[in-house]
């Protein structure tokens, strides 16, 4: 209305004058906002609810349906589709401003009386041919919160995409003709391939070419598992991997034999099998049977054990009674249902020739098969040991039993050298001739003998253990002691020696240094070791002598028939005075001899050199 009322008016304007332009002008100003806030208020009302997340989005809070719903002048209700809903904003809130499109351009499609960047603007961007839109929309909008609900978007130049890349474990279902290049809006629909799945059935993947790249959701195909395809009892499978296309095999535990389930089923079939893309695996489970060898018959003259018939069950065979086996005792039944080795045969029993035995007679014999009886006699001057009388009798075994006996020789008395052999025991009989085989001997040696060892010689099928002999009697004393003196001995038998000598100092008077053990006695008499004595020393005359005891005694020495003691000590002195020694002081009586020999002299007494230094000094000292 207001749009054919202006031209008019403005013919008007210049027809009345100054003042009746004014006063159109102010009509038509009162015309236009009455307009444009009829437009806001219809705008507003229409407006969509906000956003759920409006309110964190930095929105207004104060909502609206008009202007007058704001309250303030200069505010105004501005309806944001995008985001805010309708909500109070002031006149000169906007967006920032939008740079201009290259190779396109930009058309607004909000209410008229909204700038480029009002709140509320909705602006659509449309390209010139050939080049087309970049971005996710066409279309955006300035938010009440002073934002553009979306990027600029771009014009470009219309690419092409190359072949796109194998996704793994997937398959194409549709897709345009084969080329080097693909356009924009090209499609290419994937799905899992047989033997994968995703986690959603039946899901598939579209890739379109959008400027020269593949715009496509990621899709993830996850190799199908057929489970644990089941083991049969006494059975076990190989191969812990249950995914597509993957084979497990079947074997059975020792004894048993692998069997399908179904006669129409293949053992092949049922042996091994494989996972398939449905997730289920061909075939079915086998079975394992027991493996069993066939029943046994009694060998002739024989039996067989009756047991068990199972895989590496044992059967033994046995004969009876006056029969042995020849070939193998026992069978088992192998994998293959069948017994190993051969029947064995039962043949009768025989011996063979009886064991030989020394020192008795050779036996006549008339057979040597089961319960056969064989007696063996010894010889004279042989004794008969073993069992049952000395018969052996052929046992089922094959065996001479009891063990044949023994016809053990006589043994001839030794005769001993200054002894007796008694039979047994210390008041035995004694022994003459022969004895018996296991007889001891107990021998006595004569007065002044014994026995070199401790032996009681045995007869032993004609021949002694060992035979003692009587040798004379060992000193079992150690040889006397001798007060002051020592005895070097390397023995106390028969014949060995003791050899004495005294110690320092000392010297034997009487007696023998060497005894002799002659028949259990040292033979001899020990020596008597006593001090030796020194002389007495002749002196010069002038020179006196004193003996100096062990305690430090002096005694004077004036009686030369008094000798001295060991490790006496002498001291000499001179007699008068103005007289002094020349020589030794003291004198030492040592094994004997005086040690140094000899005595000093007296001499007159000289007095002794002054010093040079007491009878001529340096001037200045003193």
């Amino acid at each position: 209305m207001l749009q054919k009322l202006l031209p008019l008016c403005l013919q008007l304007a210049c027809l009345g004058g100054l003042a009746t332009a004014v006063s159109i002008q102010n009509s038509i100003d009162f015309y236009r906002n009455s307009e444009l806030q009829a437009d806001a208020a219809q705008s507003a009302q229409q407006c969509p609810p906000p956003k759920p997340h409006s309110q964190v989005s930095g929105c207004p809070r104060r909502s609206c349906r008009v202007d007058a719903d704001c309250g303030e002048s200069g505010i105004r209700c501005a309806c944001d589709r995008s985001l805010c809903g309708a909500v109070c904003v002031r006149y000169n809130a906007d967006c920032s401003p939008l740079p201009e499109v290259v190779n396109g351009y930009k058309i607004e499609k909000g209410p008229a009386y909204l700038n480029e960047n009002s709140v509320g603007q909705v602006i659509q961007v449309s390209c010139r041919p050939p080049f087309s839109l970049e971005g996710s929309t066409d279309t955006i909008v300035c938010q009440g919160n002073l934002k553009w609900s979306h990027p600029m978007p771009r014009c470009s130049r219309e690419e092409k995409c190359s072949p796109p890349a194998r996704i793994p474990n997937t398959v194409v279902v549709r897709a345009p003709s084969e080329a080097p290049e693909y356009a924009s809006g090209d499609q290419f629909v994937y799905a899992c391939a047989p033997g994968y799945r995703s986690d959603r059935p039946d899901l598939t993947v579209s890739a379109i070419c959008t400027r020269g790249q593949w715009n496509m959701r990621d899709i993830v195909c996850s190799v199908v598992s057929c489970g644990h395809p089941g083991d049969p009892a006494n059975g076990k499978h190989l191969n812990w991997n249950y995914t597509y296309q993957q084979k497990v095999s079947y074997f059975c535990f020792e004894g048993y034999r692998l069997t399908c389930r179904s006669e129409t089923e293949k053992i092949s079939d049922c042996q091994v099998r494989t996972c398939n893309a449905d997730g289920r695996w061909s075939g079915s489970v086998p079975e394992c049977k027991s493996i069993q060898c066939p029943n046994l018959r009694n060998p002739p003259n024989g039996m067989v054990s009756k047991g068990w018939n199972f895989v590496n069950s044992v059967v033994q065979y046995s004969c009876h009674a006056g029969y042995r086996l020849v070939g193998t005792a026992s069978r088992m039944c192998r994998r293959n249902g069948t017994w190993d080795g051969e029947v064995p045969r039962c043949v009768v029993q025989d011996c063979g020739p009886p064991p030989f035995v020394a020192n008795a007679y050779r036996v006549q014999v008339t057979s040597t098969k089961y319960k056969a009886r064989v007696t063996y006699t010894c010889l004279p001057d042989a004794k008969l040991e073993g069992e049952n009388g000395g018969q052996i009798i052929c046992q089922t075994d094959g065996r001479w039993v009891p063990a044949p006996p023994k016809c053990r020789s006589h043994c001839k008395v030794p005769t001993i050298a200054w002894g007796k052999a008694l039979i047994g025991r210390p008041d035995g009989p004694p022994a003459v001739n022969k004895v018996p085989s296991d007889t001891t001997l107990w021998v006595r040696c004569d007065e002044n003998y014994q026995l070199r060892r401790t032996l009681y010689p045995r007869c032993d099928n004609g021949t002694w253990t060992g035979i003692p002999s009587c040798v004379p009697k060992d000193c079992n004393d150690r040889p006397p002691l001798v007060k002051n003196g020592i005895a070097r001995f390397y023995g106390t038998k028969h014949n060995d020696r003791v050899i004495y000598s005294c110690y320092v100092g000392y010297e034997a008077v009487r007696g023998s240094s060497v005894l002799t053990c002659r028949y259990g006695r040292w033979v001899g008499t020990p020596p008597v070791c006593t001090k030796k004595k020194c002389p007495w020393i002749e002196s010069p005359a002038g020179v006196e002598k004193w003996l100096i005891g062990p305690e430090g005694i002096k005694n004077q020495w004036t009686r030369p028939q008094t000798t001295s003691d060991n490790e006496e000590l002498v001291q000499f002195q001179c007699i008068g005075k103005g007289m002094a020694l020349r020589g030794h002081t003291h004198a030492i009586c040592l094994n004997g001899q005086w040690r140094p020999p000899g005595s000093p002299r007296c001499v007159r007494q000289m007095h002794k050199q002054i010093p040079h230094d007491w009878l001529f000094y340096r001037v200045g000292k003193r």
